[in-house]
C-alpha cells in the first residue's frame, strides 16, 4: 500500500477529516487531536500491516507508523483537501466529551509532556551536534600533522557547540512556544541567563565573588522556570494592556519583571537544584562501586514503564544539566539499555512465533526490530512487549543487567538523542566499546529472560 493510501486509510478509520482537529508527528508516531474518539475504528487500525500500534495519550491519539513513515503520513494528511488546523479548534466544544479522560491524566504527566514538547524539536540537532562533538573528541585524542589536526578539531567542535553553546536561547524560545509566550522574548530570557554581563552586574552590587559564578547558573532548569514564569506574566498583561499599546508596553514590562525574577531568584534557585541533582547523580552513578551498579540496574530496569507513562521526558533536562556541568551525561547511556533489553525480548518472541507459525507476529517484529536496534523503541513497546505483558517485564530485567554494566564501566555521552546503536557516536571515545558491550549484554539477557519466563502461544495463521 502506497504512503498516500496509508494516509487515506488512517483518516477513514479516524472518522474522516472532519473529525481531525490537528495532525502532527514525532519520530515514530502520527499524533492526532480528534473531536470525537468514539468514531475511531480501532480494530481496523490495529489490523493494518503498516500500523505498528496505537496509543491513546488522553489529549492525543497516536498511530505508530515507524521512523520516516510518521512524517510522510502526517504531511500527506496535512496536504489533503479539507484539512484545516487552527489554534481555536483545540478547544472546540465538539470534543469536550474527551475532557474527563484528559483530566484523569496526572498533573505530573501532563507537565512532563510539555517539557518533552520543548525538547523534541531539538532532537535532530542533539544527534547531529553530538556526532560532531564525538568526531572532535576522537580527533582531539589523535596525534597527526599539527596544523591539519587543529583545523579539523576546531571545525567539528565549532559545529558541535553551535547548539550546546547557545542551548539556553534555543530552550527559551521553545519553552515560550509551548507555554504560550512570545518566542523571541523567551529567547531573550534564555540569553540573559548566560550573559557575561551578569558578572559585571553583581560586581557593581558589591558581590564580585558571587557574580563570577552567575553566567549559566541554574542551567537549563533556570531557563525553563524563568520562561514559564515569563509566559504567565505576558498572558496576564495582554488581558489588561490596551490594544494600541500592547506591542510596545507588554514586551517591555514582561522583560523587566521576568529579568528581575530570573537573575535574583530563578537562576539562584535552579542553581541550588542543579547542585543537588549533580551530587545525587554523582553518588548514584559517578563511581564504579556497588551503589553505582545497583543504581544503573534500577534506572535501566524501570525506564520502559516511565516511557509508557510519558515520564521519561523529564529526564531530558537532567541529561542536558549533566552535560553542562560535567561535560557528559552518565544517565543517558544507562537509560539507553531499556530499548536494548526490549530488542532481546522481541527476538525471543520472534523465534517462538516462527516455531508455531504465527506469521503476523513475525511481520510485526520484523518491521519493528531494525528501528529497535537504532533506538526507536515505540513500535516494539506498543506492538509487541506491552500488549503481551510478561515480555515487557523480562525486557526490563535484561535492560537492568546492561544498565548495571554501563554504570560500572562509567560510560558517558557528550550529547543526548535516540538510544541503541545510533547513540554510539555520542559516547566518549574511550567508552564506545563499553557501550557496545552494554547493548550486547542487554540484548542477550532480554532474550534469555524472555525465553525462560515466557512462552508465546499465538494463533497459527
Amino acid at each position: 500500500m502506497s504512503k498516500e493510501n496509508q494516509a487515506i486509510y488512517i483518516v477513514e478509520q479516524l472518522g474522516g477529516l472532519e473529525n481531525i482537529v490537528e495532525v502532527f508527528n514525532c519520530m515514530t508516531r502520527v499524533r492526532f487531536i480528534l473531536k470525537d474518539k468514539s468514531k475511531i475504528n480501532m480494530e481496523n487500525l490495529n489490523s493494518a500491516e503498516f500500523v505498528m500500534g496505537t496509543h491513546d495519550a488522553g489529549d492525543q491519539f497516536q498511530v505508530i507508523a515507524g521512523p520516516g513513515n510518521a512524517h510522510k503520513i502526517a504531511t500527506l494528511i496535512q496536504e489533503m483537501d479539507g484539512y484545516q488546523s487552527t489554534t481555536e479548534d483545540k478547544f472546540d466544544k465538539d470534543w469536550k466529551e474527551n475532557k474527563q479522560k484528559y483530566k484523569k491524566e496526572s498533573t505530573v504527566s501532563l507537565f512532563l509532556k510539555k517539557i518533552g514538547e520543548v525538547f523534541i524539536p531539538m532532537i535532530p540537532g542533539f544527534i547531529a551536534s553530538g556526532i560532531f562533538l564525538g568526531i572532535a573528541n576522537i580527533i582531539g585524542n589523535m596525534h597527526v600533522g599539527e596544523e591539519l589536526h587543529s583545523a579539523m578539531f576546531y571545525y567539528f567542535n565549532t559545529i558541535g557547540l553551535a547548539l550546546y553553546g547557545y542551548l539556553a536561547i534555543f530552550t527559551g524560545i521553545n519553552t515560550a512556544r509551548v507555554f504560550g509566550g512570545t518566542e523571541i522574548l523567551g529567547g531573550i530570557i534564555g540569553g540573559i541567563t548566560v550573559s557575561s554581563n551578569l558578572t559585571f552586574l553583581f560586581t557593581a552590587l558589591g558581590m564580585e565573588a558571587f557574580g563570577q559564578t552567575m553566567p549559566g547558573k541554574g542551567g537549563i532548569f533556570g531557563v525553563l522556570f524563568a520562561v514559564m514564569f515569563m509566559s504567565f506574566i505576558e498572558k496576564k498583561l495582554r488581558k489588561v494592556v490596551p490594544g494600541m499599546l500592547d506591542l510596545i508596553v507588554t514586551p517591555i514590562i514582561t522583560l523587566i519583571i521576568t529579568s528581575i525574577f530570573t537573575i535574583f531568584f530563578f537562576m539562584i534557585a535552579a542553581g541550588l537544584l542543579t547542585d543537588v541533582i549533580n551530587v545525587v547523580l554523582t553518588a548514584m552513578v559517578g563511581t564504579s562501586g556497588i551503589l553505582s551498579v545497583l543504581s544503573g540496574g534500577i534506572i535501566a530496569g524501570f525506564f520502559l514503564p516511565l516511557v509508557t507513562f510519558g515520564l521519561h521526558q523529564g529526564f531530558t533536562p537532567i541529561y542536558l544539566n549533566e552535560i553542562q556541568m560535567n561535560g557528559a551525561t552518565f544517565i543517558f547511556p544507562i537509560a539507553a539499555m531499556a530499548g536494548a533489553g526490549q530488542v532481546g525480548a522481541a527476538l525471543s518472541i520472534l523465534l517462538q512465533a516462527k516455531k508455531i507459525g504465527d506469521t503476523k507476529m513475525q511481520k510485526i517484529i520484523s518491521g519493528a526490530i531494525i528501528p529497535g536496534f537504532l533506538g526507536v523503541g515505540e513500535p516494539l513497546i506498543y506492538g509487541v512487549t506491552l500488549p503481551l505483558g510478561k515480555p515487557f517485564i523480562t525486557a526490563g530485567l535484561g535492560a537492568a543487567v546492561g544498565g548495571a554494566f554501563i554504570a560500572f564501566s562509567h560510560v558517558g555521552a557528550v550529547a543526548t538523542g535516540p538510544s541503541g546503536l545510533t547513540a554510539l557516536p555520542l559516547m566518549l571515545p574511550d567508552k564506545m566499546f563499553f557501550y557496545l558491550c552494554g547493548l550486547l549484554i542487554s540484548y542477550v539477557f532480554g532474550f534469555i529472560f524472555t525465553q525462560v519466563f515466557y512462552k508465546y502461544q499465538g494463533v497459527k495463521n
